[in-house]
């Protein structure tokens, strides 16, 4: 279930054409260089413990992401129609923190179509995801995985989520913008790139909503994040 107001939406969004955040390709016969760093997994002194913030689609995940990870304790905070704000509030009110937490949130916000007023609600969502980073940080946050939305083109849409797509698909992007700043921004923080994977058909039962398939690969991806993405540990 997702909230939505104002024609304002919440929930996912993509298109067919190439994804602009992917390099140019590379001249025959010719190997391109990769500036990014080598990854390092987690140092052997951290305990394999995380915490999983989640709406409905990762909660979606969680039992093969228990099985892919099967010597970690995961636990789950979430609920489906989860936003930020939401999210920041329950944890204020909790315990600690995992120094692993997984935050797959985003589909539960709100903005309006063509960028009518785009600048107004990317300000309203950076600040919502910059209280719950201080939160997250606050109760023992170390490193925090944030999982991009799915931008899936429409013929990779099963015929129960067409609808689902058209409402809520066009806004999807729009986090994700909002996202990549926030990583850049935050050493602590590294994307669990999504969107990146997930423009294919057959790993959803409607527009965003996982099937197990969907669930096996999405489980993946977050253990790859966790343990081999590199990051700069946040201050107790």
């Amino acid at each position: 279930m997702l909230v939505a107001a104002l024609v304002i939406a919440m929930a996912a969004g993509g298109s067919g054409d190439a994804d602009p955040r992917a390099g140019p390709a590379s001249a025959a016969g010719v190997t391109p260089v990769d500036p990014t760093p080598e990854p390092e997994p987690l140092g052997p002194s951290w305990p394999e413990r995380l915490t999983f913030l989640s709406d409905s689609v990762g909660l979606g995940s969680i039992t093969a992401l228990r099985e892919t990870m099967p010597r970690w304790r995961i636990r789950v905070l979430g609920e489906p129609a989860l936003m930020l704000d939401d999210a920041a509030a329950r944890l204020r009110s909790g315990g600690r923190l995992d120094r692993v937490v997984v935050v797959a949130l985003g589909y539960n916000s709100l903005w309006r179509r063509r960028r009518v007023d785009y600048d107004v609600f990317a300000e309203r969502f950076d600040g919502e995801a910059d209280r719950l980073l201080r939160v997250i940080r606050n109760k023992g946050g170390r490193k925090i995985v944030w999982i991009t939305l799915r931008e899936a083109s429409r013929p990779n849409v099963p015929p129960d989520g067409k609808r689902q797509h058209a409402t809520y698909a066009w806004y999807f992007p729009y986090v994700n913008e909002r996202l990549d700043r926030l990583a850049r921004g935050n050493g602590d923080v590294v994307l669990a790139d999504w969107a990146a994977i997930s423009n294919r058909p057959d790993i959803t039962y409607d527009a965003f909503h996982l099937d197990p398939d969907g669930a096996l690969l999405y489980a993946k991806l977050i253990r790859r994040t966790v343990l081999r993405a590199p990051y700069e540990p946040s201050r107790p």
